[in-house]
């Protein structure tokens, strides 16, 4: 086949931009294809191929073409940009920001580079630096609602909740059917204490494109009459959520259901032992996402989890109280032995389980998560045996509490956690202890949920569930606040320390206290 001619090809490089616009990239793919043999030379083809080949998730491919028509035209700041969101995508955020920052040398105006730099800063946690890219961007695109929705979200995290209210209700106004923009304003109002519009709008979640939602058999339950029906309850999101909405299976069950709950098999025993539910079915994932649809008995409704909140009517004054599960009486992680060696007539030492890092996939980790090493001071607070609830990486694990200075005791960290098999093994050994020191983890949702005393280390921007400016929580009578004043000022140990110091010496005063009426 003879390649097109200099006008046939242009023709159809002008179809498949018409295609890519109107969202059908491989179609648009296919046609730009045909014009290379006569226009492989134009910059604007490759960064269109790159286009259409990142939003049908190739990175590598848009990133080749991206490459491709820079060598064309080392000035294209468009492609700069898109190079940079490709690089971004693939985790090479340094390497995108340079490319942001080249798109703008060599156009100052160009609002998508500084939409694109400064939804990269946000998303490093540099939210001062996103705001200022994001008011760039907001000069020249006022009506565009995903501008307003990140600059909301810079807002949030710099604590100016006035500000991201009204940066995310501009972003509604603008664009009502954005589903980011639902679930942001949800979460936004969650965070403030506004329940009633926080559930509603949080129904969104559903529509994000990377959270389709399981699919059963049944219809949602929406209120109707329970009384001899059966209800799936399913998990979604990970297992601190499931066990801080599980204390809705109680609750359809005095509406007379029988209610079957889905959850990963990392909860399914302790879940059996939550009142209200009838049957528990294991399924792996946790995540509630997926096409798929998980073998469960017949029923005749599925609900979410979350979702039940919003059925019932949660406000901040009628938060159900949270599960205390059916344990039974037996020691969950002192063995005879060390009873024995007790010495008779001392003074019991006070056991406090330590929880530092959640998981490393999820995306605020890097400011919930803190390093051991931060709460070594701790050790030196006589009449304390520390125990480690900590899950993840063995070898890290391993590594990190034998760092850990022993007390004035003679005693280090003992590890309990890298021998909990689930949840259940977790909620017996939490029974054990007298008080828990936790990051925002699965382990402080059940260590509330127990009933146990809890201090909870939260950063400056906290998840919706704690709210803002206050030590307590509805959802956990047991559990205490311990706050971040302000973010840390960067990455090092210095700073991060700097930014826990203030909860680090509430919870040294608490400890303490309480050793001391041991």
């Amino acid at each position: 086949m003879s390649a097109p001619s200099f006008e046939e090809a242009a023709a159809m490089a002008q179809e498949a931009l018409q295609l890519q616009s109107a969202g059908d990239p491989a179609m648009a793919i296919e046609i730009y294809r045909k014009t290379l043999p006569t226009l492989d030379a134009v910059p604007e083809i490759h960064n269109n191929l790159a286009v259409c080949h990142f939003n049908l998730g190739d990175l590598e491919e848009a990133e080749r073409e991206l490459r491709m028509a820079l060598r064309l035209r080392p000035t294209y700041a468009e492609a700069h940009s898109n190079l940079g969101n490709t690089l971004k995508g693939v985790g090479k955020v340094r390497e995108a920001v340079s490319h942001y920052r080249e798109a703008l040398r060599l156009s100052p105006h160009y609002a998508w580079a500084h939409f694109n730099l400064g939804t990269c800063l946000l998303e490093e946690h540099q939210p001062a630096a996103a705001e200022a890219e994001l008011r760039e961007a907001l000069l020249q695109l006022p009506k565009a609602a995903k501008v307003w929705r990140n600059f909301s979200l810079a807002q949030l995290e710099q604590g100016n909740v006035a500000g991201a209210l009204e940066a995310i209700d501009r972003a509604f106004a603008l664009d009502p059917d954005d589903a980011e923009v639902r679930c942001n304003r949800a979460l936004a109002r969650l965070l403030c204490g506004d329940f009633k519009v926080g559930w509603e709008e949080y129904e969104w979640r559903w529509r994000l494109p990377d959270n389709a939602p399981l699919r059963y058999p049944m219809p949602r339950w929406k209120g109707e009459d329970l009384r001899n029906k059966r209800i799936l309850l399913w998990t979604e999101q990970g297992a601190g959520t499931a066990i801080q909405f599980i204390r809705y299976a109680p609750l359809l069950a005095e509406r007379g259901a029988e209610v079957v709950v889905a959850c990963p098999e990392s909860l399914r025993r302790l879940f059996v032992s939550a009142r209200g539910v009838s049957e528990v079915v294991s399924r792996e994932g946790g995540a509630g996402k997926g096409s798929g649809s998980p073998t469960v008995p017949p029923c005749d409704y599925e609900l979410p989890m979350i979702s039940a909140a919003l059925r019932f009517g949660t406000t901040e004054g009628t938060v159900p109280p949270p599960e205390r599960f059916f344990l039974p009486d037996e020691a969950g992680i002192e063995d005879d032995e060390e009873i024995a060696a007790k010495p008779p007539g001392r003074k019991p030492l006070l056991k406090v389980a330590l929880v530092w890092a959640g998981n490393p996939a999820h995306a605020n980790d890097r400011l919930r998560s803190i390093p051991l090493s931060i709460f070594h001071p701790l050790a030196s607070i006589p009449g304390i045996e520390w125990i480690s609830f900590q899950k993840g990486d063995p070898a890290l694990v391993a590594k990190a509490v034998a760092g850990w200075p022993a007390g004035p005791e003679g005693r280090g960290l003992r590890d309990a956690g890298s021998g909990f098999a689930d949840f259940y093994d977790t909620a017996m050994a939490l029974e054990e202890v007298d008080l828990v020191i936790s990051v925002d983890t699965a382990v402080a949702h059940l260590a509330g949920s127990l009933g146990k005393p809890t201090a909870l280390f939260l950063p400056f921007h906290p998840d919706w569930r704690w709210m803002l400016r206050r030590g307590d929580t509805p959802w956990y009578p047991s559990v205490r606040l311990l706050r971040q004043a302000t973010p840390p000022a960067g990455t090092s140990h210095e700073s991060v320390a700097a930014a826990w110091a203030e909860p680090l010496a509430a919870v040294a005063t608490l400890l303490r206290e309480l050793a001391a009426l041991r």
